[in-house]
């Protein structure tokens, strides 16, 4: 791998670590969450993330975010 390549990958890194941070901030879950969608596809490299959460009552999955 590449330096420049290894110094994106480091910066990219560094976005997901911050993760735990936005949660504890004055962030609604749905600003976390899209946050954390956007984090997923520029580290892992994939076109798009959508992020689904248990509705327990209806025993469901529903989409609650979606990026790219």
């Amino acid at each position: 791998m590449g330096r420049k390549k290894r110094r994106n990958r480091l910066k990219e890194t560094s976005r997901f670590t911050s993760l735990p941070r936005w949660s504890r901030a004055s962030f609604s879950l749905q600003e976390v969450l899209d946050r954390l969608a956007e984090a997923a596809v520029r580290i892992v490299g994939v076109k798009a993330c959508s992020i689904r959460l248990l509705d327990e009552e209806a025993g469901d999955l529903v989409m609650r975010s979606t990026y790219g």
